[in-house]
């Protein structure tokens, strides 16, 4: 896991705008993102989770920023005749886009263009040409603290 103090933020957003964070974390794995979570409660300092910093400005923060990007990974399986793409947050939105070309999953290319990754594009539920990511989505883990939690996405995030 990659952490550094009075971090430049600047860099990491679209607009290349932004200020110093207290605290930087990059985890590399679920673990990682877990024990980035518990550190800033342990601290009590504001926690900020940054996925490709697309349409972000960041002021100087007193807390703790964990960026997602290391957190990717892609996985396919089929149910009941059904494709199903598993992926972590950090995974950039156009992977998903050109796997779902390569494995003929309707109408998910109309997402491209997005300078997003996945836990960004599901936070935004981000949308274009009549369809948005929601509209794709099975399930949604989140992780809160401990343990890790599925939420139905139609439910808990009000698609």
């Amino acid at each position: 896991m990659y952490l550094e103090e009075n971090f430049s933020l600047k860099e990491l957003t679209t607009i290349k705008v932004g200020g110093r964070a207290k605290f930087y974390i990059e985890p590399s794995s679920l673990e990682e993102l877990k024990n980035s979570i518990e550190f800033s409660q342990k601290l009590d300092i504001p926690l900020f989770i940054l996925g490709k910093g697309s349409n972000t400005i960041f002021g100087n923060i007193g807390g703790l920023v964990v960026n997602t990007r290391r957190l990717k990974g892609i996985s396919i399986r089929e149910k009941d005749n059904e494709v199903l793409v598993e992926c972590l947050c950090g995974t950039p939105l156009k992977s998903i886009i050109k796997l779902s070309l390569k494995e003929k999953l309707k109408d998910f290319y109309k997402l491209l263009g997005f300078p997003a990754s996945v836990g960004g594009a599901v936070a935004m539920n981000a949308g274009a040409f009549g369809v948005e990511i929601s509209n794709f989505l099975d399930e949604v883990y989140f992780i809160l603290t401990n343990p890790v939690m599925t939420f139905n996405n139609y439910y808990i995030l009000n698609f």
